[in-house]
C-alpha cells in the first residue's frame, strides 16, 4: 500500500505558527492533509477575514492565480495582530 500510494497511510497535519493564507497553501502543496492554525490568526484586526482567507487558500492551493489575487488584496501578510495588553 505504501509503495503504491507513495505515502504513509496516516494523515499528515502541519502545525506551529501558521497564520498566513499563503503558508497554509504552501503546506498543502507539500502534501499535508490538514493545517492547524495558530491562535495568532484569531488576534488579527479582522480575524473572520483571515480565517476565511486561510480556508480559501487550503481549498484552492492548486490555483496560483487565485492565491495571487488573495496576496494582492491582503498585502501579502495582511493586517498586523491586535496589540495585547
Amino acid at each position: 500500500m505504501v509503495a503504491q500510494e507513495k505515502r504513509l497511510p496516516v494523515p499528515f497535519f502541519a502545525a506551529g505558527g501558521i497564520f498566513m493564507p499563503i503558508d497554509a497553501a504552501m503546506l498543502m502543496s507539500l502534501g499535508c492533509n490538514g493545517i492547524i492554525v495558530c491562535s495568532r490568526a484569531f488576534k488579527t484586526l479582522d480575524p473572520e477575514s483571515r480565517i476565511s482567507d486561510i480556508v480559501s487558500a487550503i481549498k484552492h492551493y492548486r490555483e496560483p492565480a487565485r492565491l495571487a489575487r488573495m496576496i494582492e488584496r491582503t498585502g501579502g501578510y495582511g493586517p498586523k495582530p491586535k496589540p495585547t495588553g
